[in-house]
């Protein structure tokens, strides 16, 4: 194991011990970022199925990317 990957896992311990610390209010707050939380939500069969009403934006747009007006390389001509 090169001492390089060896510094970035003993990093890496470190911010997990100092989160942990954290998480249980030792430690300064604003040192480290914060641990997420599970944000659970419920959602009633009504709420649901008027979701899928909902027409996307990107439906019924033409606005989107084209190859129109690509020219790559040289162009062929064409001799009569």
């Amino acid at each position: 194991m090169s001492s390089y990957s060896l510094a970035i896992q003993i990093v890496i311990k470190s911010m997990h011990f100092f989160l942990q610390a954290q998480s249980k209010g030792q430690g300064p707050d604003d040192y480290w970022p914060k641990k997420s939380h599970k944000n659970v939500r419920e959602f009633s069969e009504e709420q649901l199925r008027e979701g899928q009403n909902v027409i996307s934006l990107q439906y019924g747009t033409n606005k989107g990317a084209s190859q129109a007006g690509m020219n790559i390389g040289k162009s062929r001509h064409i001799i009569d």
